[in-house]
């Protein structure tokens, strides 16, 4: 008996490497565990983890710390608060990031992140941390009940800084990893119908300045910021293209106010409007000259003709771009006047994806000209087929049928089994689909 304990006495679950051990752990994964020092009051053991799916991956992990350690290179993890770590996140890890994406960051971090959990220990942060920050988020009663994308929003700075701080040796894991988020529905496509587009073309009409903007927006699809940020030098006139290569966003004023940034997916697209739009903008381009010239020394979009052809399309009776806070509430102002005040203005560039496709485009030309960046989510946003799309489709194919089989004279059944009152309108129809009943005294086709 006492031979069998000592030969089983080596246990499974762990095993010695050096001055560190190994072991699998509940979730699967093996954990190695070192001592790094002593505490000098206490002479209590300081511990450090290493993990690895397979027992191999963690013995190497544990025998790198265990070299860092006898060599003096080892570093122990400093016990941030995650406060600290964002600020530091933002201002020497985020240089990549477009300026509003950090202005947006930073707007994320200060409403849904520092107040939960901005002063705990960054190294002291788990999974179910993280994991209740997002379920208390969602929550419409206990909580803010924000939307999936913001949860997502919040996920993803997380996720990313965390995986900083483990480069930056602060952090063993990612405690964003094992986290669930809730389900994000498929996005409220509503295109406007060819009614209220009518209805919205002759309320904008009335309008010199914005009117012409929003009407350019619904017909080239172009986003908002992106028809703010368009100028002369991107309109074609001879070829009758429009190129959109650059945005006009909004930054806080100590970022610089409003600027030309890059596109959203740094996606440069030129593509062919109708050649009514064109005549828009042909329109534009002199109600503006006159604009100038009633302005005279208050003007302020160009002072020569070298600096016109770079000038913003869109401007106000002085030559200032426009607002988003202004174009936000006259698009209001219009949908509210056509009773429907719920539209927003994202829904124009809906509305010109989807008769796009009515129309006839084909996706890939549809992607091209949204400047999204795969045809696959164009597909994934606007493929699902309108009522008109349905009807058509339907149409299409009963004119295959008659075209293709039935007329032809062919029932691709033997010859004594077709009815012989099966025959309508030139079209054989099968004797399978040929209702008989003794009752009627007839036959009725299905």
């Amino acid at each position: 008996m006492n031979s069998t304990k000592k030969q089983g006495s080596k246990s499974s679950r762990s095993t010695s490497a050096a001055a560190g051990t190994l072991r699998k752990r509940a979730d699967g994964r093996w954990e190695g565990r070192v001592t790094v020092s002593y505490d000098p009051v206490t002479g209590k053991q300081k511990r450090r983890s290493v993990y690895g799916s397979t027992k191999s991956e963690a013995r190497r992990k544990l025998s790198k710390l265990i070299t860092e350690i006898d060599e003096g290179t080892y570093k122990e993890i400093q016990h941030v608060k995650l406060n600290d770590w964002l600020d530091t996140w933002l201002e020497e890890f985020c240089g990549d990031k477009k300026p509003l994406t950090v202005q947006k960051y930073r707007g994320t971090i200060s409403k849904n992140i520092r107040p939960y959990l901005g002063n705990r220990n960054l190294d002291k942060l788990t999974t179910m941390d993280i994991q209740r920050l997002y379920n208390h988020l969602s929550d419409a009663e206990k909580g803010p009940g924000l939307k999936p994308k913001t949860v997502k929003d919040v996920h993803s700075i997380l996720r990313r800084s965390f995986e900083i701080a483990i480069r930056n040796d602060l952090l063993v894991k990612n405690p964003c990893d094992g986290t669930i988020l809730p389900r994000r529905p498929k996005a409220d496509v509503k295109p406007l119908t060819n009614d209220q587009i009518r209805e919205f073309m002759r309320i904008t009409g009335e309008d010199r300045f914005y009117g012409t903007y929003y009407q350019v927006t619904l017909l080239t699809g172009m986003r908002k910021s992106e028809s703010m940020g368009l100028t002369w030098d991107n309109v074609n006139f001879d070829r009758g293209t429009i190129t959109i290569q650059k945005q006009l966003q909004q930054l806080t004023e100590e970022n610089g106010g409003y600027q030309f940034m890059s596109l959203k997916n740094n996606r440069v697209r030129t593509m062919r409007p109708a050649p009514y739009v064109m005549d828009l903008l042909q329109r534009r381009y002199w109600e503006q000259q006159y604009d100038a010239q009633e302005a005279g020394e208050s003007w302020i979009a160009w002072k020569d003709e070298p600096t016109h052809q770079t000038a913003l399309v869109f401007t106000d009776e002085l030559g200032n771009h426009f607002t988003q806070q202004t174009v936000y509430k006259k698009y209001k102002a219009i949908v509210r006047e056509m009773g429907i005040p719920e539209r927003r203005l994202h829904d124009l560039r809906h509305t010109f994806a989807v008769i796009s496709i009515e129309n006839g485009d084909d996706i890939k030309t549809v992607q091209c000209n949204l400047g999204h960046a795969s045809s696959s989510f164009t597909l994934d946003v606007y493929g699902h087929l309108s009522e008109s799309m349905s009807r058509a489709s339907s149409d299409r194919m009963e004119s295959f049928i008659d075209n293709v089989i039935l007329n032809k004279g062919e029932s691709f059944l033997p010859e004594d089994e077709i009815g012989e009152e099966s025959s309508k309108n030139g079209k054989i129809i099968p004797f399978s689909r040929i209702i008989s009943t003794e009752k009627l005294g007839k036959e009725i086709p299905v």
